[in-house]
């Protein structure tokens, strides 16, 4: 991740805002309305997460995500037959009443043994400088399914390149290139079975460039 920025607060903000969101579900029988991009979004992922269900307990890992993004799920699909896993070094395990059953991780090489059902790469890919870091998840080669979203990706450059994120000095993101995610990350092992493009304003970036596109992507195993 981006070491100047302060993910810690970052993350426990977002904690907060999934505990309100968590209460209000609990008390409805419809789903908390999130501004801007994020309905969309929690969209794609519940229906990904339909599409990646098993005969057993799914296995879903959220890859640098938080609980926000399982928080706003309860009204929109079944989550009792679902095992997620966060794997997030900035977090910890809220004691919060939370419809959904969760572990938190920070260790690579635990989640190196693991085999998933789906893997979500929720708005992150952007900020993770290391790329070689990225070829070297060994388990994502082992999953059935892989979900991007909220990501820009460059279709024409052939290089990486940094873009400075709107309102915020201390951070930046990384535009990976289509193909580094087709060949290197996923290995050429998956077929892309959805795709959708977001609206600018809400990428973060400052400048908008024709050929980066705010992206989601889902992919199956071939």
């Amino acid at each position: 991740m981006n070491s100047s920025f302060d993910w810690r607060k970052y993350n426990a903000d977002r904690n907060k805002e999934a505990v309100k969101i968590n209460k209000f579900n609990l008390s409805s029988n419809f789903n908390y309305s999130e501004k801007g991009i994020y309905n969309h979004i929690r969209d794609i992922y519940a229906l990904s997460l339909t599409i990646s269900k098993s005969k057993k307990k799914t296995k879903v890992l959220d890859y640098g995500g938080g609980l926000i993004s399982q928080s706003n799920l309860i009204n929109k699909i079944t989550l009792k037959n679902y095992n997620f896993t966060i794997y997030n070094p900035y977090i910890k395990k809220k004691k919060e009443n939370f419809l959904f059953n969760y572990s938190v991780v920070d260790s690579i090489s635990h989640l190196n043994k693991k085999k998933f059902d789906l893997i979500y790469f929720g708005s992150c890919l952007q900020y993770i400088r290391d790329e070689e870091l990225l070829t070297k998840l060994n388990f994502i080669a082992k999953s059935k399914f892989v979900l991007i979203t909220h990501t820009p990706l460059s279709f024409d450059a052939k290089s990486f390149v940094l873009e400075k994120q709107k309102k915020q000095k201390n951070l930046s993101q990384k535009i990976y290139t289509y193909d580094f995610i087709i060949k290197k990350l996923l290995k050429n092992k998956f077929t892309l079975i959805f795709k959708s493009t977001n609206d600018f304003k809400y990428s973060g970036l400052q400048k908008k460039k024709k050929h980066i596109k705010s992206m989601n992507l889902l992919f199956k195993k071939n």
